[in-house]
C-alpha cells in the first residue's frame, strides 16, 4: 500500500439578518457523505482525510467512483479503514450517470461534501441535493485545470455551444469537463480550500491538510525503535520522502545536492513505490548520494514512519501550474513531529510563517546550506521545535480542521437552498447527450418555500411564533407546516419561533433502557440542543428555546449562568431585538402556552394570533391542573386578535370564549411522485409484505383492541408502528405479537418515505373527547404520498370523506384493509398524491394572510 496523498478547506455564508453571539460549540451527529471523484487513486487522500477528521463527530460514508482508466480498484492505502466505504465501477460518462443515480438511492445524507471540482464529485453531490435537500459543500485542494494543457473556464453554455468542436465529452474526468466545473463552483452551498492561493482564487475557508494530534506527536522511543528497523544509527541523518516517488517532486534535486556536498551522513530515504520503472532504475543507478528505496507500507504506519526523519525537502517546480496552487501534505507529516523542512518558495507557502517553522530556498546554494545545517544537527533547535508544533496545533491537527469544517457545514446549513438555472441546463444536455436518466425538472423543495427568495423590504410581516411543546421540526405538525409555507408567502418577513420553556434539570430526562428506541426524548434533546448553538436556523426561520435554572440557586450551562425562570419575557424581548424592533413582531401562539398571556402584554405585539389545534381540557389530567388549562385558554384567547381553529367542533368548544374563530382545516403538502426506481428504507425491506403502516403519536387516542385483533387474525400482515409510544402500557403490550414492529420516531421527511412504502395505511383512532375535537392530519399527509388509507369513523374529516376508506368498526376496518392488500400491485411507482390542491398548506396560508390583511384594513 502506498502512503501516498493528494498533495495538497473554510466558507461561510450570512447569518439571518442580525448579530448572533456565539454559544459554545455542541456538535450535532450528522450523517455525512465524503465523496471522492475517484476511489481507485491518490485523489482520494485528501476526500479519506477529511472523512476522517468528521468521523469523530458524526456517521461518515466516504464513496466515490471506481474509474477503469484508474485501476478500477480500492486504492491500496484504504484497504483497512475504519471509515465506511461504498463504491461503485464506471468507465464513461453514460454508465457513470446512470450507476451515480442507483448508487446513491438507498445512502441517506443530512450533509454532504464533495471533494475536489471535478465532475464525477460534483454530479454526485448535486444528485444528493436534488433528492435530500441536503447542503452540498465543495472542497478544493487543487486547481484542477492545473492538470491539463487548456486551462480556460467553460460554461455550460459555451460547452453545449461547441459541443461539435470539443473532444473528450465521454469522460466524465477529462480536459473539458473539468473546464466546465471551474464555473460550477458558485453553484454549491459552500467552498472550503486547502491554503491561501485556492483562498484567493475560489473563496472559502481554509482547512488545511491535517493530522490527528493525538497520534502525531514526537516520541524519542518511537524515533530509536523505527530508526533501528530501518537500520539507522545516530550518526545518520534521514532526509525523508514519503509517497510516490516522481521527478517533478524534487526527488533528483535533492540527491544532486547530496552528491554535491558529499557528507556520507546524509541519506535519502524513500518510502513509496516509484510506479515508474525508469525513476526506479535512475535512483537505484545513481551515484555519490546514499539513496534508500523502500516498498509502500500501511497507512497506519504513517505516525511511527514521520519519525524517521531528521529533515524533509519538499521541492516543487516554480514555473509549474501546479506548483502554484498546490501544497504538499507532507508539510503536515513533519511539521507534526517538529522535523525542519526545506520548501521551494511557491505561492501556497505563503502565509507559513518562515523561517521560524519552514525554510523557504530559492538557489541551490540554499537547499545545499539547509542539508549541511540537518547533516551538522544545526537544523531544528529548540526555538523551531516549539514554534514547529505549535503551527502544527493551530493550523493543521484534527481539531483545528474540525473546527473549521464544522463551521463550514453551520453556515451551510444556515443558507437557503436553491436549484439554478445552469444546473437544470447541465443535467437536460446531459439527459441528452449521453442517453441517461438523470432528473431534469426543478427538485420539488425549490419550488416550495424553502427555496424562496430572501427577505425584502415589501414583506413586512414578522413574526414571533410560540410553540407549546418541544418538538418543534420533527413531525412535520400543523405548526411545522404552517411556519415552513408562512415563511415562504411574500407578504412574510422573518419568523422567530420558540419552544417551550425548560429547566436545566429536564434536559437530562432522557431515556436509555429498552425501549428508548420508541420514545421521542432523544430527538427533543438533540432539537434543544440544535436550538441552544442556534444550528436549527435558516434563512428567514431563527429557532429558540429558553432554559433556565432549576430554582434561585445559580446554575451554569455550555460556559454560561443560566437565567432564572421570571426572565423569559426578556430573554424573548431580546431573541426578537437581534432581528427587528420588537414592536414590528406579530405574535401567533398555538395553546395552550402558560407564559403566553404574560408576554402578550409585556412585549404589546402589533398584532396577536392564536391557533386552535385542540382541546387539551378533554385529555386525560386532574381536577386542578383542567382548572389550569381552561384559564390559560381564557386568558391567552381574550387578549388574541385573531383566532384560527383547525376544525369547527374546536371552535364549537371555546366558543363561550370567543365566538370569532376562522376554521382553517389541516392540510399536506404537495410532493412529487415516487422516483421510479426508488426502493423502500432498509428497515421495510426486513419484512415481507404486505405491510400495514401508522405514523404518529402512540399515546391515549389509539385503538390498540383494533390494532391488537388485527395482528392476531392476519398473522401474514407486518403492521408497522412509527412515532412515539410515550411509555403508554397499552400501547407497549403489541410489542409480544411478532408481527407488531416498533420502529420508533422518524423525522418528517424521513417518516414521507416510510409511507410511500405502506401496502395500506391506517388511522385506528378511537371514538372519544379527544378525537371529537381534532381534525387529524396523518390523513392529510398519507393522502399526499398515494398511500391506500384506511381509517376509522372518527370527527371532522368529512372534506376527506371522498378520498380514504371510513370503516364503522372493527369488522369493517379489518375487511377494508384485506380488500386492499388482496389488490395491491406492490408496484409503487404509479403512486402519487390524491389531494386536491385546496387541500394544500400553500392554500390553507393563503387563506391565513388574506384573514390578516383583511384585520389589519380593519
Amino acid at each position: 500500500m502506498s502512503l501516498t496523498q493528494p498533495e495538497n478547506m473554510q466558507g461561510r455564508t450570512k447569518p439571518m439578518a442580525a448579530h448572533v453571539d456565539s454559544p459554545p460549540q455542541l456538535v450535532s451527529r450528522k450523517r455525512v457523505v465524503v465523496i471522492a471523484w475517484d476511489m481507485g487513486h491518490n485523489p482520494v487522500g485528501r476526500a479519506y482525510l477529511l472523512a476522517d477528521v468528521l468521523s469523530k463527530n458524526h456517521d461518515v460514508t466516504l464513496i466515490g467512483p471506481l474509474f477503469k482508466r484508474y485501476g478500477g480498484k480500492l486504492w491500496g492505502p484504504l484497504n483497512n479503514s475504519n471509515i465506511k466505504i461504498r463504491t461503485f465501477p464506471a468507465e464513461k460518462m453514460d454508465d457513470f450517470i446512470n450507476s451515480s443515480i442507483k448508487f446513491i438511492r438507498d445512502i441517506e445524507a443530512d450533509i454532504v461534501y464533495a471533494c475536489k471540482a471535478r465532475l464525477p464529485s460534483m454530479i454526485l453531490g448535486l444528485l444528493f441535493k436534488y433528492n435530500c435537500n441536503c447542503p452540498v459543500i465543495l472542497d478544493i485542494d487543487d486547481h484542477e485545470l492545473s492538470f491539463f494543457p487548456n486551462r480556460a473556464p467553460l460554461t455550460v453554455d459555451q460547452c453545449i455551444k461547441g459541443q461539435d468542436s470539443i473532444e473528450g465529452l465521454e469522460l466524465p474526468f477529462g480536459e473539458a469537463w473539468t473546464r466546465v466545473c471551474e464555473t460550477l463552483i458558485p453553484h454549491f452551498d459552500g467552498v472550503t480550500v486547502s491554503n491561501i492561493v485556492l483562498q484567493k482564487r475560489f473563496g472559502g475557508t481554509i482547512v488545511r491538510h491535517a493530522r490527528d494530534e493525538e497520534k502525531f506527536a514526537p516520541d524519542a522511543s518511537v524515533r530509536n525503535r523505527v530508526r533501528a528497523q530501518f537500520n539507522y544509527c545516530e550518526r545518520d541523518r534521514v532526509i525523508l520522502f514519503l509517497g510516490t516517488p516522481r521527478a517533478h517532486k524534487g526527488i533528483f534535486r535533492i540527491a544532486e545536492a547530496m552528491r554535491r556536498i558529499g557528507d556520507e551522513r546524509l541519506v535519502l530515504c524513500i518510502i513509496g513505490s516509484p510506479n515508474d520503472r525508469r525513476i526506479e532504475q535512475q535512483l537505484v543507478d545513481f551515484s555519490g548520494a546514499r539513496i534508500d528505496l523502500h516498498e509502500d507500507r500501511p497507512w497506519e504506519d504513517l505516525p511511527t514512519l514521520v519519525h524517521l526523519a531528521d529533515g524533509a525537502c519538499l521541492f516543487q517546480q516554480e514555473a509549474s501550474a501546479i506548483a502554484e496552487y498546490q501544497i504538499p501534505a507532507k508539510l503536515t507529516d513533519m511539521l507534526s513531529v517538529a522535523v525542519p523542512v526545506a520548501v521551494t518558495d511557491v505561492p501556497p507557502f505563503t502565509d507559513v510563517p518562515s523561517p521560524s517553522v519552514i525554510v523557504k530556498v530559492r538557489s541551490e546554494h540554499q537547499i545545499d546550506a539547509f542539508l549541511r545545517s540537518v547533516a551538522n544537527g544545526t537544523a531544528g533547535g529548540q526555538k523551531f521545535k516549539e514554534a514547529s508544533r505549535q503551527y502544527f496545533i493551530d493550523e493543521l491537527s484534527y481539531k483545528t480542521a474540525s473546527e473549521r469544517i464544522e463551521g463550514a457545514f453551520e453556515e451551510a446549513e444556515k443558507k437557503y437552498r436553491k436549484w439554478s438555472d445552469e444546473i437544470v441546463q447541465l443535467f437536460s444536455f446531459l439527459k441528452t447527450q449521453f442517453r441517461v436518466e438523470i432528473p431534469t425538472d426543478t427538485p420539488y423543495w425549490s419550488k416550495a418555500s424553502i427555496g424562496a427568495p430572501a427577505i425584502k423590504k415589501d414583506r413586512p410581516i414578522d413574526i414571533a411564533f410560540f410553540w407549546k411543546q418541544n418538538d418543534t421540526g420533527i413531525y412535520g405538525r400543523r405548526h411545522d407546516m404552517l411556519i415552513k409555507y408562512l415563511a415562504g408567502h411574500p407578504r412574510i418577513g422573518r419568523i422567530v419561533q420558540f419552544d417551550a420553556p425548560m429547566a436545566l434539570r429536564q434536559l437530562s430526562r432522557v431515556e436509555h433502557g429498552d425501549g428508548s428506541f420508541i420514545d421521542q426524548n432523544n430527538r427533543i434533546l438533540a432539537n434543544v440542543f440544535s436550538r441552544i448553538v442556534r444550528s436549527a436556523d435558516s434563512e428567514n426561520i431563527a429557532n429558540r428555546v429558553f432554559v433556565h435554572r432549576d430554582g434561585e440557586q445559580a446554575q451554569s450551562f455550555l460556559g454560561g449562568d443560566l437565567p432564572a425562570k421570571d426572565d423569559y419575557a426578556d430573554w424573548v424581548r431580546r431573541q426578537l431585538a437581534e432581528i427587528a424592533p420588537v414592536r414590528s413582531f406579530v405574535s401567533w401562539v398555538t395553546p395552550v402556552v402558560f407564559d403566553y398571556p404574560q408576554l402578550h402584554d409585556e412585549l404589546k405585539f402589533q398584532l396577536s394570533i392564536a391557533d386552535i389545534i385542540d382541546d387539551q381540557r378533554a385529555m386525560p389530567t386532574t381536577p386542578d391542573y383542567k382548572a389550569k388549562l381552561t384559564q390559560s385558554y381564557v386568558d391567552t384567547l381574550k387578549r388574541v386578535d385573531i383566532v384560527f381553529a383547525n376544525c369547527m367542533a374546536a371552535a364549537k368548544a371555546f366558543a363561550e370564549i370567543r365566538s370569532d374563530a376562522h376554521i382553517v382545516t389541516n392540510a399536506a403538502e404537495i410532493l412529487r411522485p415516487i422516483e421510479p426506481n426508488a426502493v423502500a428504507p432498509w428497515e421495510l425491506r426486513r419484512f415481507k409484505r404486505p405491510i400495514i403502516g401508522y405514523v404518529g403519536n402512540l399515546r391515549d387516542r389509539i385503538d390498540v383492541e383494533l390494532v391488537e385483533r388485527m395482528a392476531v387474525e392476519q398473522p401474514d400482515w407486518n403492521i408497522i408502528l412509527i412515532g412515539s409510544a410515550h411509555r403508554n402500557p397499552p400501547v407497549l403490550r403489541l410489542r409480544k405479537l411478532s408481527n407488531v414492529h416498533f420502529l420508533g420516531v422518524k423525522p418528517y421527511e424521513v417518516a414521507l418515505n416510510y409511507m410511500r412504502f405502506f401496502d395500506v395505511a391506517i388511522m385506528p383512532h378511537l371514538n372519544n373527547e379527544v378525537s371529537d375535537l381534532m381534525n387529524p392530519l396523518k390523513l392529510y399527509v398519507y393522502c399526499s404520498v398515494g398511500v391506500p388509507i384506511v381509517t376509522t369513523a372518527v370527527s371532522n374529516i368529512d372534506e376527506m370523506r371522498k378520498i380514504v376508506n371510513v370503516a364503522n368498526n372493527h369488522d369493517e376496518f379489518i375487511q377494508m384493509v384485506y380488500s386492499i392488500v388482496a389488490n395491491v400491485s406492490g408496484d409503487f411507482k404509479d403512486r402519487a398524491s390524491n389531494l386536491p390542491i385546496e387541500h394544500s398548506w400553500g392554500s390553507r396560508v393563503e387563506k391565513i394572510v388574506s384573514v390578516i390583511d383583511e384585520f389589519v384594513k380593519q
